[in-house]
């Protein structure tokens, strides 16, 4: 199973890395060039993005039920 990442990992390796944290680095996909595997990296990077939607969800309807 992928790890899922918080949203502040993502923040910390995208503002020091420039690239998502589930994303291959530059020299990696360089040397690799397996498409198969750029592919299940960004379906597994959706899922995290719906995992953060989901999240942010809840969040809202709680506000706005407190609200």
């Amino acid at each position: 199973m992928a790890k899922v990442w918080s949203l502040q990992e993502v923040r910390q390796v995208t503002a020091s890395e420039h690239r998502l944290p589930w994303m291959p680095a530059q020299d990696e996909w360089d040397t690799e060039r397996h498409v198969g595997g750029m592919m299940l990296r960004l379906v597994e990077g959706q899922e995290t993005l719906l995992l953060y939607i989901d999240e942010l969800e809840r969040r809202i309807a709680l506000l706005e039920s407190k609200g």
